[in-house]
């Protein structure tokens, strides 16, 4: 455990190092690689990425060399790669000369929602993720890292005549708060409503016909406003291929788009809804459900609509 504790030492020096030589120079500027340490680190598995970099005269600092604690993730973020990426993410968002490469493989579960999570930090500043399976080929790789490092040139021409700000607006969700034994929805006015107030509707995911609609009795036998939501249907899928990256998990895909289907098609301007999501933890990507269902809300500006 103490040689682990020193290596992990060894590299957050180095990369201090290595950072300190880059910001005397601002003209300069490097990539930070992002991945699983077994793919992203493993000359057998990245098809020898960092070099390809490191040949054009850009420096490469593996994300766990960065002078950061992992203090500031995502809320419920119980991978540990997932908590160093996300964390890594935030201090290379706040440094200009810092930009990201992630490296990840073909349909791999948790990256499915990290490299969103990851993208969101980084706003409006570029990165580039690469996505290698065992047919990945040398050429195209090439090709999509010359068109990252051009895109990097461009953003920082523009970052420093102001063209670009990277502020990014985001839409206030409904949020729900106990307070004295009290469950209350807070709108997106700051006003706040008893979760059995008529203007609250609570909706039930699909769990099968019968299963949903017991469960929204059950909420209605507490005096909270509930309904199920419909069993998807092809259509259902459209919606939540539109809403996603598609390589989530089908329940996820499907829950997306029953939502916004329902709003799109069944909402009353007059009522404020709850989608109700079960919380969790991993390693299944269940527990990552609620969040990203936020974000996708709040990306869409969707006002008055929690989880």
């Amino acid at each position: 455990m103490e040689d682990i504790k020193a290596m992990l030492e060894e590299f957050k020096e180095i990369g201090k190092q290595i950072i300190k030589e880059l910001e005397q120079d601002k003209e300069k500027f490097a990539l930070v690689m992002f991945g699983r340490s077994y793919n992203a680190y493993a000359t057998e598995a990245n098809l020898n990425i960092p070099l390809k970099i490191t040949s054009k005269n850009i420096s490469i600092i593996p994300h766990d060399f960065l002078p950061d604690e992992i203090n500031n993730t995502n809320d419920n973020m119980y991978w540990y790669s997932g908590q160093q990426i996300l964390s890594a993410a935030r201090y290379i968002k706040n440094h200009k000369q810092l930009f990201g490469v992630y490296i990840t493989n073909f349909s791999c579960g948790p990256d499915s929602f990290i490299i969103s999570y990851f993208r969101k930090i980084l706003g409006t500043k570029p990165s580039l993720t690469l996505e290698l399976d065992s047919h990945s080929a040398d050429v195209g790789v090439d090709t999509r890292i010359d068109a990252a490092l051009d895109i990097i040139k461009n953003y920082i021409e523009l970052t420093r005549n102001n063209i670009i700000t990277g502020n990014i607006i985001e839409t206030k969700s409904l949020s729900v708060v106990t307070e004295n034994n009290k469950v209350l929805i807070v709108d997106t006015n700051d006003k706040e409503h008893l979760i059995t107030s008529p203007e609250i509707e609570v909706l039930i995911p699909s769990m099968g016909n019968f299963s949903s609609q017991a469960f929204a009795a059950v909420f209605r036998s507490l005096g909270i406003n509930s309904s199920p939501i419909s069993i998807p249907t092809s259509r259902t899928l459209k919606y939540g291929r539109g809403l996603t990256t598609c390589k989530e998990c089908l329940p996820f895909i499907l829950s997306t788009g029953s939502l916004l289907e329902h709003i799109e098609n069944k909402s009353s301007k007059d009522k404020k809804y709850l989608f109700f999501m079960p919380h969790g933890y991993g390693p299944c990507r269940q527990g990552q459900y609620f969040i990203m269902l936020q974000d996708i809300i709040k990306n869409l500006k969707i006002e008055n609509v929690g989880v």
